[in-house]
């Protein structure tokens, strides 16, 4: 069962869960909105890398340009960056997380890659944002644009 608003603060108070520059305005009832890092990474053209099940980020570390975001980024249409949250979350062993997509910005055709954060885990998220709409797409450091939602293991 998912962790409400109430248990997410008992569990910050109680060290359980912490992330760092949290808002607790971005408390919402049943999850917490993350904000983007400033840092996001995009892919090459045509790298002619091939990956496979196997692959790992540093197997196609070369073939991304990374761009710090000063003012905004504008995503076109139809592509995608790699992004990070700008919190860094730490999880106990008693809870895990899962990543989504915030709807109000599914609605305007932008998504998140939708992850697990396992039990221990202490770090950024990286995540995946993606532009389905056919329009562009701006955003900027601390921009809620994910949000993480909790449960007991």
């Amino acid at each position: 069962m998912f962790i409400s608003d109430k248990e997410i603060l008992n569990l910050i108070k109680n060290s359980a869960v912490s992330l760092t520059d949290l808002d607790v305005n971005y408390i919402r009832t049943a999850s917490i909105d993350l904000k983007v890092s400033n840092i996001v990474s995009k892919s090459k053209e045509n790298t002619g890398i091939e990956i496979n099940a196997d692959s790992t980020y540093d197997d196609i570390k070369s073939s991304f340009e990374e761009y710090k975001i000063k003012d905004k980024f504008i995503l076109q249409p139809n592509s995608s960056v790699i992004a990070r949250t700008k919190e860094i979350i730490t999880i106990n062993s008693d809870h895990i997380g899962i990543m989504i997509n915030r709807n109000s910005l599914v609605r305007l055709g932008v998504s998140v890659s939708i992850s697990i954060v396992n039990p221990g885990y202490s770090g950024f998220l990286p995540f995946i944002i993606r532009n389905e709409s056919n329009f562009n797409f701006s955003f900027k450091e601390g921009d809620r644009l994910c949000q993480l939602i909790l449960a007991k293991t």
